[in-house]
């Protein structure tokens, strides 16, 4: 009895000890690919070219599409496929349509995230691309509809569309305000210096995704761009 229970025992830790060096063996090819990944991805090197330097206009400006085509790949089918419309200075337009049918892409490409396959995009009669790059993409106050969570606090969550603004707490309030999303902000004992998410603060806030939802919608605010863009803004939001 005791020579059996001393090589069971003896079986027992060999074979913890063979499932614990398999599992940090899968963690170690798990993030050697997760690095990789990674690197490849911080080698790539940007398709868009910077052609232009030409100002967007600091105001409401007209955007055209003219027989945009686009594919993301050469091996799919186009998402795209002549569209042309016109959204005029101050006018709001929905776009509305079945999933997959392009209009997050329309999005991209207004941002020049992508090139058009086929086709121009203008903003008061100019090409997009005679427009300096960095100010084009500053002229647009986004929302995606995959939009981030960060393990910041409330004031960095909603200043990271204009970090140079970080400091400008009425703005920051005012953001939050305009989305709504004061309710459950002035609750926070912390208020807008609270950490969202309790990764790095013990203390922090976690928010529901209607919430962090606000707060998303409160960093395009903050960022105050000329045309406001909002990619399903409400799909995570309260009737009420």
């Amino acid at each position: 009895v005791g020579d059996f229970i001393y090589y069971q025992g003896i079986a027992s830790q060999i074979t913890a000890c063979m499932i614990t060096v398999i599992y940090y063996l899968g963690r170690i090819k798990d993030g050697n690919a997760r690095i990789i990944n990674f690197l490849n991805f911080m080698d790539t090197k940007s398709r868009l070219r910077e052609m232009g330097n030409l100002e967007v206009p600091n105001r409401a400006f007209e955007i055209e599409f003219q027989n945009v085509h686009f594919r993301y790949d050469e091996n799919r089918e186009e998402i795209l496929k002549g569209v042309s419309f016109i959204i005029h200075a101050g006018e709001k337009v929905a776009l509305v349509g079945k999933n997959g049918e392009g209009k997050s892409t329309i999005i991209k490409l207004l941002l020049r995230l992508y090139e058009p396959t086929q086709g121009r995009i203008l903003i008061d009669g100019i090409d997009i691309r005679k427009y300096n790059l960095k100010m084009l993409r500053r002229s647009f106050s986004v929302m995606m509809q995959d939009f981030c969570n960060y393990a910041f606090t409330l004031r960095e969550c909603v200043a990271l569309s204009d970090c140079s603004s970080v400091n400008n707490t009425d703005r920051i309030i005012k953001a939050l305000e305009e989305v709504g999303a004061a309710d459950f902000v002035n609750k926070f004992k912390n208020g807008i210096e609270t950490y969202m998410t309790r990764i790095y603060e013990e203390e922090g806030e976690e928010l529901s995704g209607g919430q962090w939802q606000k707060v998303a919608l409160s960093r395009a605010f903050f960022q105050n761009g000329s045309v406001y863009i909002f990619d399903e803004p409400s799909a995570n939001l309260d009737y009420a």
